[in-house]
């Protein structure tokens, strides 16, 4: 584990790379997808905190969610050595908002978000309304689509975290808002002007959640700053692996 071999100061100067042509990149969900079987499991029952951020009481009610967390389990040991390693380094700990998703409940949370873009901005076709939700949540495909291109919180193989101070258990700023998800965004920001003292903590921030999963193993989703997958289609692209070793998860028991 790359972890053992850098420090966390190392971690906030670290630059995170552009990631411009991994946002243009559709061929990810063509890899091909060998489903190793491995189970869910719960990551609270693995030393790891967090909260289900669709069934919590501040979220308007979402019929279709669940109260779990659910990741493969091969996850779990990764990102436990992640949060030791930022526990022992910063009194941080990782915070975990979102694991696995049923298909009906991501299918419900597009057209909910689609709907809601669509209502913003009255003057967009459907198809800029369609082209804006790729950057933002992946649609269930039908047909052989659904398992041959999963979403990626389906497979049980992304987590969407964040950081939490150990001590006191007040979330860690990262910054954020319509426009502002991108991991690498206060790097680009940086290039064509000075940043304040604010956006400084959120771009040293992202730094450290992003080298601390990407040392781990994880791949980052060039979109959005908090979601991180191990096993999937988006992992193997950016590893350059031949193929995915989790795919479609329709149930909790994983039928």
């Amino acid at each position: 584990m790359y972890l053992k071999i850098v420090s966390l100061g190392w971690m906030a100067e670290k630059p995170i790379p552009d990631l411009s042509l991994v946002r243009q990149d559709r061929e990810t969900y063509t890899i091909r997808i060998k489903d190793q079987g491995e189970r869910l499991v719960e990551v609270r029952d693995h030393g790891l905190k967090g909260d289900n951020h669709f069934w919590v009481m501040k979220n308007p009610p979402v019929s279709l969610a669940i109260p779990h967390l659910l990741v493969r389990e091969s996850l779990v040991h990764l990102l436990g050595q992640a949060n030791q390693f930022l526990m022992e380094n910063e009194d941080w700990k990782l915070f975990i908002k979102d694991g696995w998703r049923p298909v009906a409940l991501q299918e419900d949370r597009y057209q909910y978000n689609r709907g809601k873009l669509q209502q913003e901005h009255p003057d967009w076709s459907p198809e800029e309304v369609d082209k804006r939700m790729q950057g933002w949540f992946t649609r269930v495909m039908g047909g052989d689509a659904l398992r041959t291109a999963p979403p990626p919180h389906c497979t049980g193989a992304a987590v969407d975290v964040v950081l939490q101070d150990h001590r006191d258990g007040q979330l860690i700023p990262m910054g954020g808002g319509p426009g502002r998800n991108w991991p690498d965004l206060y790097e680009q920001e940086e290039e064509k002007r000075d940043l304040s003292l604010e956006e400084k903590e959120f771009q040293r921030n992202r730094r450290i959640l992003f080298w601390t999963m990407v040392l781990s193993g994880f791949a980052p989703n060039p979109t959005e700053w908090w979601h991180y997958s191990w096993g999937d289609q988006m992992w193997a692209g950016w590893y350059k692996a031949p193929a995915a070793i989790y795919g479609l998860v329709e149930t909790i028991n994983g039928d």
